[in-house]
């Protein structure tokens, strides 16, 4: 199974200051998604598809000034592009602290 056509990376650099409230609510107000685990700067979140309720894993953490976001599908050999949608949307929702 090729992890490329079922998962998305993205690492983005972070303005100076505290993001991760900010972080946390951003995965928070994703459609269907629910934070599973959450430890200092680091998440785990679940998200359910829509139509036949397939999860999907999404990671967050923050390492210095570097935000590092891995979202991938637990079953199947593609995901239709909903995981990197699902980063670029949570990158867009994090304009403000991205840099």
């Amino acid at each position: 199974m090729k992890d490329q056509w079922r998962s998305a990376r993205s690492i983005s650099r972070l303005k100076k200051g505290n993001a991760w409230p900010r972080i946390v609510a951003a995965v928070k107000a994703l459609p269907r998604v629910r934070i599973v685990s959450e430890k200092e700067n680091a998440l785990r979140a679940e998200s359910r598809s829509r139509l036949f309720g397939f999860v999907d894993d999404l990671r967050v953490e923050v390492i210095d000034d570097e935000m590092r976001m891995h979202s991938v599908a637990r079953r199947g050999l593609f995901d239709f592009g909903v995981n990197a949608r699902r980063l670029a949307q949570l990158r867009a929702s994090l304009a403000d602290v991205i840099a």
